[in-house]
């Protein structure tokens, strides 16, 4: 598989990686040259005392900190959290439990990457809820989630000046 890699990329984890495997591939990337100077130029938070729904601390330590690559992972994100949005709602009245328990799965992942990590708990709720059956948690859980997702979405525009 190394041989198959991409030749900019050092190294990679297979899911499910386990934490001694995630905590050895992060101990390797901060060991890296320069990985440690960029860390130390990144503001502790951008919040002034406000309570934000992102920590840009997280997409900072996935990406960088550029900000012009923050813009174009937070437009992805936004993107893919409107089309979320959307068939959450659709397979909900259609009652595709097991559509909605994969929507949340995917939404759990991409909202803990980039920052969104109560969000990111949000679904994971309803991911066990609808892998559970369990309709009238899930049903609750969906509206949170309609509910924190336009708030989620506000916040993205007013980092990015998209919609």
């Amino acid at each position: 598989q190394h041989n198959a890699m991409h030749p900019d990329i050092d190294d990679y984890l297979i899911k499910p990686a386990t934490l001694a495997a995630l905590a050895q591939a992060i101990e390797a990337a901060i060991r890296m040259p320069g990985a440690a100077a960029e860390a130390a130029h990144l503001p502790a938070s951008e919040s002034d005392g406000e309570a934000t729904i992102l920590d840009l601390n997280v997409l900072r330590e996935l990406v960088g900190n550029d900000p012009a690559v923050h813009a174009e992972v937070l437009d992805a994100y936004q993107r893919s959290l409107h089309q979320a949005t959307f068939e959450l709602q659709s397979c909900s009245l259609r009652g595709d439990i097991a559509a909605v328990a994969s929507i949340a799965h995917r939404v759990k992942s991409s909202s803990r990457a980039v920052g969104a990590v109560e969000f990111g708990e949000l679904c994971a709720e309803l991911e066990k809820a609808a892998l559970v059956a369990n309709g009238s948690l899930a049903q609750d859980l969906i509206v949170l989630f309609l509910t924190d997702v336009d708030a989620l979405l506000a916040e993205i525009e007013s980092l990015t000046g998209s919609r």
